[in-house]
């Protein structure tokens, strides 16, 4: 009976132990497939911008729209979820505001809606998101 029992624990532990290195792999692919994400958007942000003579707003606005687009397809791991989504957000919110003031470029109300995404992003909210980004990247992606 004894042996059975030993046996029985030996193979729940040996269980736990698999269980344990499968979560951590499953963490490990959400954390590689985020780095590897990651990596790309900051090789998207540093390339220089193509210039546009004729209209440099519109330019900076579709490379906007292209960064926040690329954010919106990353699936980011559990523990960093809440600020990357709000750090999304926000960039979401400064690209529509900035495509609407394009689109009518003497509207006062979209002009001040530029402006206030824009102050949003220097909030202390946005600022501790973006530093535990930093901090997780930082750790993990390097």
């Amino acid at each position: 009976m004894r042996t059975h029992l030993t046996r029985l624990g030996a193979a729940a532990a040996a269980a736990a132990v698999a269980l344990t290195l499968s979560a951590c792999s499953a963490q490990d692919e959400t954390v590689v497939a985020f780095c590897d994400a990651f990596d790309s958007l900051e090789a998207l942000t540093g390339q220089p911008q193509d210039a546009d003579d004729d209209d440099p707003a519109a330019a900076a606005a579709a490379r906007l729209e292209t960064v926040t687009v690329e954010m919106e397809g990353i699936d980011p791991p559990a523990e960093i979820d809440a600020s990357f989504t709000l750090v999304t957000e926000h960039f979401r919110a400064l690209s529509d505001a900035t495509a609407k003031s394009l689109a009518v470029p003497d509207d006062e109300a979209e002009q001040t809606a530029v402006a206030e995404a824009s102050q949003r992003m220097t909030t202390a909210e946005f600022t501790d998101a973006t530093a535990e980004l930093d901090a997780f990247t930082e750790e993990h992606c390097s």
